[in-house]
Parts: structure tokens; C-alpha cells; sequence
């Protein structure tokens, strides 16, 4: 494909941004960018060429995580509609542990519970537990760009901050966690 004898652009684009995939090539005499969250299209667009197409979805996104961002409550924290896009982009859960801990988790009352006990009942050693919410609670973190209070006790659990409250005990096992709220919803 030229641009109005300019050199050929690029032909075909597979990107990540952010939570989002962008999938953008020819089609026919233009370009075509599609977006994606997890394996959900999300949107869909022509421009003229496959650079003004993927600049054009880039906007469209860009505009998408701002009016997210503008949602979030007095601590910076996503609403129930952002956590969902950031869950569907996370492939480590579907047909995981973690996806049976986070069932198990969210079936306790007020979706409280202690670390130990909570992996225990989902068959999970605490390393695993541990393993399995650190790597979620990290991937929510960058996706949706939290930043822990630079409180001691805050920064050490960072990994939980950015879906769950949590309590200390005496020992790492004693660590009550809770579900926020909007992330408690996002998994319904």
C-alpha cells in the first residue's frame, strides 16, 4: 500500500497498549485497526492507511483510559467496569488455581479472609497462595497503573493493594485479606 507516492507504510501492526491488543493491516484500499481485551473485540476502525488507522485507535484508547481514570474513587482505586478490562486481559486466570482461589476467596463473607486458611481450603500450599496472588496483584498494578501509598506496611504487601485490603497478624499466614469491593464485582 503507498501513501500518495509517499514509501509503502507498514503493512501489518500486532501491539500491545496497555490492557488492550491492536491488530492493524490492509483492508482493500485502507487501514483497519481492531482492538481487543482479552479475546473480546473492543472497538473497530478505517483511516486511510494502516499508520493512521493504529494512530487513530491509539487515540480512541487513550481516550478510554482517561474517562477510566476520571471514575476512580477518592484513593485513585478502578471502578467494577475497569477492574473487568484489566481481568479480561489477564490470561493467568482463566483455568488457573488462581482462579479457584479467587471463586473460593469471594465466597467468603464480605470476601474476608486469612491467607493460611484461604489456601488451605483451595489446596494451595502459602508459596503458591502467595505466588498466585503476587503475580495477579503485579499484573493489576501495571495494567491499570496503581501506585501504592508510600505507607511501610503498604509498600511491603504492594502486590494486594491494588485489588484487596488486608490486616496483619502475627504471621504471614494470619493475613487477613478483603476483596475491594469494585474488584469483588468485576469478578461476577
Amino acid at each position: 500500500m503507498t501513501n500518495a507516492g509517499n514509501p509503502p507504510t507498514v503493512s501489518k501492526l500486532d501491539v500491545t497498549h496497555g490492557c488492550y491488543r491492536i491488530l492493524a493491516g490492509p483492508r482493500g484500499e485502507v487501514g483497519e485497526a481492531i482492538a481487543y481485551v482479552g479475546m473480546r473485540k473492543l472497538d473497530q476502525l478505517t483511516d486511510d492507511t494502516v499508520d493512521a488507522a493504529y494512530a487513530a485507535m491509539i487515540v480512541r484508547l487513550d481516550a478510554r483510559r482517561d474517562a477510566f481514570v476520571a471514575q476512580r474513587d477518592e484513593q485513585g482505586l478502578p471502578s467494577a467496569d475497569e477492574y473487568r478490562e484489566a481481568l479480561d486481559a489477564t490470561p493467568l486466570i482463566a483455568d488457573s488455581r488462581l482462579d479457584n482461589t479467587l471463586h473460593a476467596h469471594s465466597q467468603r463473607a464480605n470476601a474476608r479472609a486469612n491467607a493460611g486458611d484461604l489456601a488451605r481450603s483451595c489446596g494451595l500450599t502459602e508459596t503458591a497462595f502467595w505466588l498466585e496472588y503476587g503475580r495477579l496483584g503485579r499484573r493489576l498494578s501495571a495494567l491499570l497503573a496503581i501506585d501504592p501509598p508510600k505507607d511501610k506496611t503498604v509498600r511491603q504487601l504492594a502486590s494486594l493493594y491494588s485489588f484487596a485490603t488486608f490486616e496483619a497478624g502475627a504471621r504471614p499466614s494470619d493475613l487477613t485479606i478483603t476483596l475491594r469491593p469494585a474488584f469483588l464485582e468485576a469478578l461476577q
